[in-house]
């Protein structure tokens, strides 16, 4: 009897920019699904990559390239070409390559274009996501968080849905030397493309309660969020003690996260929190707002913002690193949380939603 090979599309078209969340997530995962392709051939996969990423991937993953004529293509002209596929994985809320007659499985990562209806009149995304869902054999969520926030909003409660925790690639080698900070300064970091739900304004104001400290924010800063930041820094003389590091490489990042002595978040949107685990991933204690996925993610491990009062949020601060300083297991344990999370778990639980699918149609 001839063995069964079912050709499964996923789309990582959204693998620029290369260090935006979406990007490192279609990055790893895609890795990890190569992995797994090696030693089990129930699965050839092909991938949909920006031009600049092909040859990034194995031999024996085959690729579409990405370009603006072919995600303008209509649905049904989509449809036609891609209709050799036995299945496509959707991999964000914002792909472009819904086919409406071929087995779907998309993921969403957050419902942050929410905040954006105004007197709940649907977005284009809010529309969007509403027929994503109703052509896909099964939905992805990658949090608790972010599959109740989909059953709620758009009456999901009986679509299959799965979650799927994103992963972590394990970066242990050790970096000593970076120009944005020295190793043997005091500070606090945090992550993230500048907008107002990262919340990043309570971080400066809590820094003012914290002479002992500087703070490093890294990301995307060409944002008119960024510039009320900069406004408060000056308005608070804090100029000497918040870099503003900008856009910043993946070495600089882990360096960041290795010599800072907390990873502050108190982000108050987020569908799973990446930066998070990453920190934790070095033992590091970190500190969450108490919204949305950061909760389900940081679990017991993490330390908790209940409210965005300076002065309490100083004293949750000193009060919560006297602990940690004074334990000596829990760096360990913050390790063992954050090595529950792993590319390559996450790609064998979507190697496994794939075969679910193909089987049971």
């Amino acid at each position: 009897m001839k063995k069964t090979i079912f050709k499964v599309l996923v789309d990582f078209s959204m693998l620029e920019p290369f260090y935006s969340g979406f990007g490192q997530y279609s990055f790893y995962l895609g890795k990890a699904l190569s992995e797994i392709a090696k030693k089990d051939d129930r699965i050839q996969f092909t991938f949909i990559v920006p031009p600049s990423f092909v040859g990034e991937f194995e031999p024996h993953i085959k690729i579409i390239t990405h370009s603006r004529i072919l995600k303008r293509l209509p649905s049904f002209i989509k449809s036609l070409i891609f209709r050799k596929y036995d299945l496509i994985h959707l991999t964000t809320q914002n792909s472009r390559y819904l086919s409406p007659k071929i087995p779907t499985v998309v993921t969403i990562h957050d419902l942050d274009f929410v905040e954006e209806d105004i007197f709940n009149f649907p977005t284009k995304q809010s529309k969007k996501i509403g027929k994503m869902l109703q052509y896909s054999e099964l939905i992805t969520a990658i949090s608790e968080y972010t599959a109740n926030e989909l059953k709620d909003r758009f009456n999901a409660h009986q679509l299959p849905m799965e979650v799927i925790y994103n992963g972590v690639k394990n970066h242990s080698m050790p970096i000593i030397h970076s120009k944005i900070i020295s190793p043997k300064a005091k500070f606090l970091f945090s992550i993230g493309a500048f907008s107002g739900k990262k919340n990043f304004r309570v971080l400066v104001e809590m820094l003012a309660e914290l002479p002992d400290y500087q703070l490093v924010i890294a990301g995307k800063n060409q944002t008119e969020y960024a510039q009320k930041i900069r406004q408060s820094i000056q308005e608070k003389k804090l100029e000497n003690r918040i870099i503003l590091a900008g856009e910043i490489s993946e070495e600089d990042k882990h360096f960041l996260y290795q010599h800072c002595t907390a990873f502050v978040f108190p982000s108050i949107l987020e569908g799973f929190g990446l930066p998070v685990i990453e920190a934790m991933h070095y033992g590091k204690p970190v500190f969450l707002s108490t919204l949305s996925s950061l909760p389900e993610v940081g679990g017991k491990e993490a330390y908790y913002w209940e409210s965005f009062e300076p002065t309490e949020m100083k004293d949750v601060f000193i009060q919560k690193m006297t602990e940690y300083q004074q334990d000596p297991q829990k760096p360990s344990q913050i390790k063992q949380h954050a090595s529950q999370f792993t590319w390559e778990k996450a790609s064998k639980e979507y190697f496994e939603a794939y075969l679910k699918v193909l089987t049971l149609r």
